[in-house]
This record gives structure tokens, sequence and C-alpha cells, in this order.
């Protein structure tokens, strides 16, 4: 089932041990956008850590390592919270990846019998003038092996004669 977010409701991420993250509804142009201003030598765990900063409104059940105390939402420490690789991950997943499904899957099309990837009609008229017996037969697995197989009636030498004689 698909669901589109029409409310404009925050989306939940939930995170290990109880944990989450609210974020605005997914929005391709803001991925888009972050992966654009992604530079070479960055990683996917840069890009993640961006996109949070952009998208993340909320969270629960953060709690502090030092003092155990719930950990009220603060933007500005979303960079902090993305370095961890369970978090970042799980929100890239949960998140951003939902954003390149089309790539994931492809271009919606199944196969189809004549080997395009949607089904239609050939590309190619069939060459005018010929027949199957014109066709040369294909190489065998010994031919592509180095290995020579008799030469045809097209491709015989004619004898020479001896030099000298």
């Amino acid at each position: 089932m698909f669901r589109l977010n029409l409310t404009g409701a925050v989306e939940r991420i939930d995170l290990p041990d109880g944990a989450w993250l609210d974020c605005e509804p997914l929005d391709y142009d803001v991925v888009l956008e972050v992966y654009r201003a992604v530079e070479p030598d960055e990683t996917l765990d840069d890009m993640s850590r961006r996109l949070a900063a952009r998208v993340v409104r909320g969270w629960g059940g953060i709690h502090d390592m030092g003092s155990d105390q719930e950990v009220p939402f603060d933007a500005a420490l979303i960079p902090d919270m993305m370095r961890d690789p369970t978090v970042c991950s799980r929100f890239f997943i949960r998140y951003a990846r939902r954003a390149f499904a089309l790539a994931d899957e492809g271009n919606g099309s199944g196969p189809s019998p004549n080997g395009a990837s949607a089904a239609g009609s050939h590309t190619a008229r069939t060459a005018s003038g010929s027949t199957a017996s014109d066709a040369r037969p294909a190489r065998t697995q010994s031919a592509a092996k180095g290995m020579t197989e008799a030469p045809s009636g097209r491709s015989r030498q004619p004898k020479r004669k001896p030099s000298g004689a």
C-alpha cells in the first residue's frame, strides 16, 4: 500500500531502545538538494547528518549517558546524535532511502518479450533482401578459444605454386 502524507503531519522514525525521531514529511526536493550539496570526499553518513539537520523536528527517549536524564530536543545536538552509527543508518533507511525508491526499483516496467525494459514494439526493422540462409553460423566455443575451424569456401586462399619450379 502506498501512503501519501497530505496532512503534513510529522513522520516518526523509531530508533532502538524506545527512542524516536520526529521528522518533517518526506520531501524529495529537500533530499535531492542535500544530496547535491555533498562534496566528493564526504560519505553517506555525512549526507545523512546534513539531511537530519534539515528535517528532524523533535525526539523522544534520548538520554544523557552520564546522568541518564532524558535530553530535551535541541536542534544543535542533532549532529552529535547522528554520530551514532545505529541512529544514522536507521534514519537513512527509514527516511532518505524512500526518496530514492524509484532508483532502487528501476523504471517500474517489467521485462517484455522483445527484451526492452518496457513492453513495446521492436525498434529495428528487419533487413531487406536478406534471408536466413545468408547468415553465417555462430562461432563455436573451440573457435573462441583460438582453435580454428576449417575455413569456409569464401575464405580459402588459392594454392600457390612453389617458387623456383
